[in-house]
């Protein structure tokens, strides 16, 4: 049975969040944005950043939905269907509008901008289709959709501090300028409600079921 929660905190605490952030990459020069946050690196912070941008990372997505089949179907279908919308429409936006955008290392190199810029040792920096993130909406569409299944509200901010943990770490890493991440949490929240939207029509008991209890049937 889906969760009807009339609150959902991941929403509440992401739209101020968003206008903020939006607001000033909007307003900023994109390489101003980039310098001030690529001047706050420690050892630690480079490590978990590492690992902690494979959360988006399409097979580790992938692999995570799929573990949904150990809880319901209806999970499973809809982070499936939030993942494929998500990411599809992210490299939409990369490959066939925004096919020229210009990541931070080639960006600065383009543009002749004198600085240099600090990159985390291990992450090779890409060059093009930065705008928006894919990384980041597929995040925010997985796990949107998830927290809009959940009842416990601490789960929906777990789910938001993830994803935003996720976009952090492609700024971090130097892979993308705050503007694509903010895009591609746009990209990822607008595919994620309609990926729940469009399962929660359905009411087959099936849906509710997890493998384990359908194979034990």
């Amino acid at each position: 049975m889906v969760i009807k929660e009339k609150i959902n905190l991941f929403l509440v605490l992401y739209i101020p969040v968003f206008l903020i952030l939006g607001t000033i990459s909007w307003v900023l020069p994109r390489e101003e944005i980039h310098i001030w946050m690529n001047g706050f690196h420690t050892s630690f912070v480079d490590v978990l950043m590492k690992g902690w941008t494979y959360l988006g990372d399409g097979v580790v997505v992938l692999i995570f939905c799929l573990l949904f089949l150990l809880v319901s179907f209806r999970y499973t279908i809809g982070l499936l269907a939030a993942f494929a919308m998500g990411g599809l429409g992210a490299q939409f936006f990369k490959r066939v509008i925004f096919t020229n955008s210009a990541r931070p290392v080639k960006y600065f190199e383009i543009h002749g901008i004198d600085y240099d810029l600090y990159l985390v040792p291990g992450a090779e920096p890409h060059a093009w289709h930065s705008f928006p993130s894919g990384h980041t909406a597929t995040a925010f569409a997985v796990l949107f959709a998830l927290s809009l299944f959940l009842k416990f509200r601490w789960l929906q901010i777990a789910c938001l501090v993830i994803a935003t943990g996720v976009a952090f770490s492609r700024i971090y890493l130097s892979q993308h300028f705050l503007m694509d991440v903010v895009a591609g949490s746009v990209v990822g929240v607008v595919f994620g409600w309609v990926a729940w939207r469009w399962l929660d029509r359905y009411e087959a008991s099936w849906l509710d079921l997890s493998l384990v209890k359908l194979l034990r049937r």
